[in-house]
């Protein structure tokens, strides 16, 4: 019974030992860079920077024919097919 008990205590110290060890992040260092990569890569996805700042008061009116209409074509096509949803989904997960 003695032996149990010194068990669990010890199961319980090293269990306290693995959750601190789990909290050695600086809370402040994160939040200081929080959100900095997300921006940097929308800002480097813009094309003009100055487009926002000076946008066009008119916007395009002209389009290729051939490529509005392969546009249209697509989304008929990929939206009336409602086949493709129903097929079940199989997962394999291997031993």
């Amino acid at each position: 019974m003695e032996s149990k008990f010194i068990q669990i205590i010890l199961l319980s110290q090293l269990l306290i030992v693995f959750i601190a060890g789990c909290n050695t992040s600086d809370p402040l260092r994160v939040e200081e860079d929080f959100g900095n990569s997300v921006h940097q890569m929308v800002q480097g996805q813009i094309y003009d920077p100055n487009a926002a700042l000076f946008p066009d008061p008119e916007p395009p009116m002209t389009s290729d024919g051939i490529r509005a209409g392969n546009a249209l074509e697509s989304y008929r096509k990929e939206v009336g097919s409602p086949q493709e949803v129903e097929q079940p989904v199989l997962i394999d997960i291997a031993r």
